[in-house]
Order: C-alpha cells, then structure tokens, then sequence
C-alpha cells in the first residue's frame, strides 16, 4: 500500500510539473507561480507575463518548429518602465509545407544600447529569436536564427515603419495573401533613453520557385 503511495505521489507531481510548465509557456524563461509569489507580483501582473515569451529582465528564447515549415509572422510587445525592459511575444506559423532546412543560428548581432540592422540571408525566414538582457545596460542582445526554404523564394520584401514610440506596447504581424505566404525576415531597431528600442520589421513573401525567377527582392525602404 505505503509503495502504491509513493508511486502515486511521483505520477501527480510530473503531472504537475507538466501543467505548469503549460502555464508558463516557457518554463525556463517565464516567472513561475512560486516566484511570483515570493516577489509578491500580483495576480494580474503575473498573468500577462505567462502569455509572452519571457519575464521582465529575463532571458528569452523562441524557435519554431522547422520541420513543420514553421516561421515566424507576428510579433506582440510591452514595456515596463519600472523594469526599463520589454516582454515579447513571438508566434510561428506553417507557411510551406515541407521541412525548413540549413538552419543556423547567428551569434549575437548587436553591442548593448547598440542598434541593430538585421536581415537573413537570401532566400531565408526568421524561425527563432533569443535574447538576454542586463541591469548594467538596462538593453538586450539578440540572436538570430535563419532558415532556407527549399523550392521556395523570397520577394516582394517591404520594411515597415517605426511600430513603437518610446515605452509603447506594439503589435505586428505579416499578412498573407492567397498567392503567398509572408514571414519576417529581418529588422531595424534604434536604443533610446529611457531604456528602450523602437522597432522597424521586415518581411517578404515567400513564393513556390518557377525556374524562371530564382531571385529575393530587397526592400525599397531605407534601412535607417
């Protein structure tokens, strides 16, 4: 009986850990129910902060699932002034249907409180983006990773303008149409004081290559 117990008692408490690491979305990035509680964040702080992708002043990390033709399209932001730091929320989405392939991870892209122009090479999607921020710096340093999309090409590539004023929550996402699928593929991003970056994305779409047109367009907008 005693060891029926214990067996019971290990089977409730991996099932516990699963739930939870369901509500925190990303368990190693996001404040837990514990913490929070021991920080004596309020309930309602604590529920906006499991719907992104990291907690105030903690690392982040994101990556789509490849081999499901996943990239990212939609990108979900907030500041808080008091923590001079941002939470992100970035979701993927299918847009071919085989796997991404060539998969790379780049290095850290900017220098802190430095800006950053980015784009993936050609022919190449966002799929995961992870960053760390500093107390020191009150910033945060990316990385980047880049995927091919085999048989398929980018074009049509458009930079958007600035998404955010200083301190400003913003929303984007890349619209699809029914000729092609569009998935970020870089951006541009300025430090400003208080502590905080305004963000331009880019995104192209992604189209079925015809043997006639193997090319990426490059945005008409200037980069600065």
């Amino acid at each position: 009986m005693r060891l029926l117990q214990c067996l019971v008692g290990v089977y409730l408490l991996a099932v516990s850990n699963v739930l939870c690491r369901g509500l925190t979305n990303r368990q190693d990035y996001v404040v837990t129910v514990e913490e929070a509680s021991r920080a004596k964040i309020p309930k309602e702080e604590w529920e906006k902060q499991r719907k992104f992708d990291n907690g105030y002043g903690k690392p982040m990390k994101v990556e789509c699932n490849t081999k499901k033709g996943e990239a990212i399209y939609r990108v979900e932001s907030e500041q808080n002034h008091g923590e001079y730091d941002r939470i992100w929320k970035w979701s993927c989405k299918r847009i071919v249907n085989t796997p991404l392939t060539s998969c790379k991870w780049t290095d850290k892209i900017n220098d802190w409180n430095g800006p950053i122009s980015f784009m993936c090479p050609m022919n190449q999607v966002i799929t995961g983006l992870s960053s760390k921020h500093t107390k020191a710096s009150e910033d945060r340093r990316w990385k980047v990773q880049c995927c091919s999309v085999r048989g398929y090409h980018t074009e049509g590539c458009t930079l958007t303008d600035f998404l955010n004023k200083k301190g400003e929550r913003f929303m984007h996402h890349s619209k699809s149409t029914c000729r092609a699928t569009r998935a970020f593929t870089g951006f541009v991003t300025n430090h400003y004081t208080p502590h905080d970056r305004r963000w331009k994305l880019l995104e192209c779409a992604v189209t079925c290559d015809d043997k006639s047109r193997l090319r990426s367009s490059r945005p008409s907008n200037n980069y600065n």
